[in-house]
């Protein structure tokens, strides 16, 4: 991960539901990159669809650090 917990909220890193992977590894990326395509987050991040929960791209935010961002299922 890029990032300790932060961001309030039920389903979010500081609850264990989200995770943010380093996009340094080219592997990854292209494994990412080769999971269906769900939409476009309201920040301009693709999103991508991986067992139940969303993988979102922040390699390209303006103002945040390179990185993937995962979000597990969570019920709210």
């Amino acid at each position: 991960g890029t990032e300790g917990a932060h961001a309030a909220g039920r389903c979010s890193h500081s609850n264990g539901y989200k995770v943010d992977l380093n996009s340094s590894d080219a592997d990854l990326n292209n494994f990412i990159t080769g999971l269906p395509k769900i939409g476009t987050r309201s920040d301009g991040a693709m999103m991508y669809a991986f067992h139940g929960g969303i993988i979102a791209d922040e390699r390209n935010i303006s103002g945040v650090a390179s990185h993937w961002d995962l979000s597990a299922a969570c019920a709210p």
